[in-house]
């Protein structure tokens, strides 16, 4: 028998991460972070665990010469296990040897994480194993900031002309590179970022979505 197979690719809330901040906000919420400079601010954040990347991407960091970043980790680890609150800890040490600002957040309501978007100049999401969706790169490309994520699972068909793609083979060499090319290239990171504010509705919107879903049952 015939079977018609179609795909509708995952959305998010639009007009949750489409929010903005005022200068004030963001100002205050740099503040409350401890975040007392003007340099760009690196965002991670998902769940704290190791196929996520994130163990690469401090060791990535402690490479570079340089201490003119943010590195802003939101999250916590599944459940908050005891096991994966040890992950936590090795994650602390291994973010000592890095020479920018690290700040662990914690666990964020959902409702604010759009204000961690608004307030980062890029965003870094380098996993290890094959992510099917993973609905944080969505949330990155709809609040409008640059991303650099790796080509692994369904990553590749969520990215926008605004994304730099890596393979997880010497990624930590790659992303050190990448990283410190932008941190050196304010222009280069500007560029992006004009970019990426031009994708935010590469998803379309959940009523789009909505449509796209009964039209395929029709």
């Amino acid at each position: 028998s015939y079977v018609e197979l179609q795909t509708i690719h995952n959305t998010i809330d639009e007009q949750i991460f489409t929010r903005s901040l005022t200068r004030e906000e963001i100002d205050a919420m740099k503040m409350r972070l401890g975040i007392n400079n003007e340099y760009p601010i690196i965002l991670f954040t998902g769940r704290i665990s190791e196929e996520k990347g994130i163990v690469e991407l401090l060791k990535a960091l402690s490479y570079l010469k340089t201490n003119q970043y943010n590195l802003l980790i939101v999250g916590k680890s599944f459940f908050g296990t005891q096991v994966k609150d040890k992950f936590e800890e090795k994650l602390k040490k291994i973010s000592k040897k890095v020479k920018g600002n690290v700040i662990f957040t914690g666990l964020v309501k959902y409702e604010e994480m759009y204000k961690y978007y608004k307030i980062s100049d890029i965003c870094v999401l380098p996993s290890v194993w094959n992510e099917p969706c993973a609905l944080t790169i969505i949330e990155c490309i709809v609040s409008g900031i640059p991303l650099i994520t790796t080509n692994t699972g369904g990553t590749p068909e969520n990215i926008t002309d605004s994304t730099i793609m890596l393979n997880i083979d010497n990624l930590e060499k790659n992303l050190s590179e990448i990283l410190k090319e932008l941190l050196e290239n304010p222009c280069k990171l500007e560029i992006l970022k004009e970019r990426a504010k031009q994708e935010i509705y590469k998803h379309g919107t959940l009523d789009e979505y909505y449509y796209q879903f009964v039209n395929a049952l029709k």
